[in-house]
């Protein structure tokens, strides 16, 4: 049992692929869609205006994002590899389906950028939880 545990801890901290991935696409998208509007003389401006947004506007998304990732990884990751992309593509529904909402009723594009952003690194991170999963089977 505290094997499984942390074993569903080690995949719980492969998250900072999700949380860098999503920050990282979403920084690019508030920068260029910034320098449309402002145009490029203000580009100094809008590389810090960018990462400011991500991180007071972000922080209490990720904080969010960060607590629902555990309490799914806790509950969806067995240790097996059998229907892992399965799991995760359980998860991103799960998270993601607020992001779509709030797309359709804020008309607010950012979110289309951070369901597809978290699409990507959820199979990333496939990868690399396969691999912590190999390594445990290959210690027993």
């Amino acid at each position: 049992m505290g094997d499984l545990i942390k074993l569903k801890f080690e995949i719980y901290f492969t998250n900072w692929i999700n949380v860098l991935g999503i920050a990282a696409c979403t920084y690019l998208y508030v920068l260029i869609s910034e320098l449309f509007v402002t145009g490029i003389s203000a580009f100094p401006q809008m590389l810090l205006m960018a990462l400011f947004t991500i991180a007071l506007y972000g922080g209490t998304f990720f904080l969010g994002f960060l607590i629902c990732m555990l309490l799914l990884d806790m509950v969806l990751m067995d240790g097996y590899i059998k229907h892992l992309r399965v799991r995760l593509f359980i998860e991103w529904l799960f998270i993601s389906t607020p992001l779509i909402y709030w797309v359709i009723v804020y008309k607010e594009w950012v979110f289309v950028i951070g369901v597809l952003a978290f699409m990507g690194t959820q199979l990333i991170r496939e990868e690399r939880i396969s691999t912590i999963i190999k390594r445990r089977e290959h210690v027993q």
